[in-house]
């Protein structure tokens, strides 16, 4: 063991040695974060925080035209137990858009049981009702009494004129925003 040891501190003595004179600067890197105290504790429709929703079954005949919609699915991101730093806070959906429309959440099933021509649209719920696009943000809600209901809508959608029938799945990761 020892005999490994030795020689690996020496090749890698020569390694260096040998690249020294090579070195140049090529680039920089800035590593920048964000240090804060202001956090919650996160659940979806009551629930932990990873979880699916489920959108149901629709037929081909609901999706007649490139644009076309399901009807709207509530569910909800609540914060709770927020540190009383935390003001506001909104969502950051990240996500894949359509190839066909960069508004909607892709469908990232492939293959022979997947669904084309479809994906997913996320709104706003209440008082503001906007779309939320991939990589988009949603809009800021006040934290009262240290916790926080944040209402939204997904409607199933046609990113083309003709839908194939099949399983159905966007994905997006989510990021608190605090103020």
């Amino acid at each position: 063991m020892t005999h490994i040891k030795l020689d690996f501190v020496a090749l890698f003595i020569f390694a260096l040695s040998g690249a020294s004179s090579a070195l140049s600067k090529d680039g920089s890197l800035a590593f920048i974060g964000n240090i804060t105290s202001s956090t919650c504790c996160v659940s979806v429709n009551g629930g932990n925080a990873n979880t699916s929703i489920n959108l149901g079954t629709y037929y081909l005949s609901n999706f007649p035209y490139k644009g076309a919609m399901a009807t709207p699915i509530p569910f909800t991101i609540s914060l709770i137990n927020c540190k009383p730093a935390v003001a506001k806070v909104a969502i950051i959906f990240d996500g894949t858009a359509d190839s066909n429309d960069h508004s909607v959440f892709t469908n990232v099933k492939t293959g022979i049981n997947a669904s084309r021509g479809t994906g997913v649209r996320l709104y706003n719920d209440g008082a503001d009702s906007s779309d939320i696009s991939p990589h988009g943000i949603s809009a800021f809600y006040s934290v009262l009494n240290n916790s926080v209901t944040l209402p939204f809508t997904v409607r199933v959608t046609s990113t083309a004129n003709n839908v194939t029938s099949g399983i159905l799945q966007a994905d997006t990761d989510f990021t608190i925003s605090y103020q």
